[in-house]
């Protein structure tokens, strides 16, 4: 009967601090990619794509297609290099919206892939570099789990569960496939539509602001 007791209109499980969650999600971001954290390595697709032939040196063996990755030549043409021309576009003192080069894959409004309009990637533009690029990748990652972990508590799943489904959307199959692309600059914004639309329809106080923000 416990389970079935409706909340009072406004109650819900925003009270709860968030910290925790984060610091769970902190942690596994440790563990799952502790040798990107701490050893080194980078989330980049630019060595998994040919160079100046579509195979690589002249008669070289088709290479083995990356497993863990969609796109890795999209994410090596674009995403990568996207934050570069977009600095270069600040530094000429400009707004990397359109540009003449556009064609050629520099920066513009219209170019949904450069992330050109994306604020979450204005740090990145700003001051673009392998390591931040990692640390841009990383934190959409973390938003993501947040979010969802947030939007599930609102609908009043258990913190354990909502901990577990918040995860498993994480650091599952699709974000990861995509994780040096352009989608999840987007992707991550759904669960913090679906939080703001669960709070805005229980009346509480900044649920549509959320939602029309996300």
């Amino acid at each position: 009967m416990a389970l079935a007791t409706p909340r009072h209109r406004g109650e819900g499980s925003g009270s709860v601090s968030v910290a925790p969650a984060v610091l769970v999600f902190l942690v596994l971001h440790g563990i799952f990619f502790y040798d990107v954290a701490f050893d080194g390595r980078s989330l980049s697709a630019s060595t998994l794509t040919a160079g100046l032939t579509p195979r690589g040196p002249v008669d070289a063996p088709d290479p083995a297609p990356p497993p863990h990755l969609l796109d890795a030549e999209g994410a090596a043409w674009v995403d990568e290099p996207s934050p570069y021309l977009a600095r270069a576009a600040f530094d000429a003192g400009e707004l990397p919206l359109w540009s003449p080069g556009s064609g050629l894959g520099s920066p513009l409004a219209a170019n949904l892939n450069s992330g050109a309009g994306n604020p979450l990637q204005l740090p990145l533009d700003l001051a673009p570099s392998p390591l931040h690029a990692d640390l841009f990748y990383l934190a959409r990652l973390l938003l993501l789990a947040c979010g969802t972990g947030a939007s599930l508590r609102e609908i009043r799943v258990d913190a354990p569960a909502a901990a577990l489904g918040a995860a498993l959307v994480a650091y599952g199959g699709y974000p990861l496939a995509w994780i040096a692309h352009h989608p999840l600059s987007s992707e991550v914004f759904l669960p913090l539509v679906l939080l703001g639309f669960e709070r805005g329809r229980a009346g509480r106080v900044g649920g549509w602001v959320l939602l029309a923000i996300a």
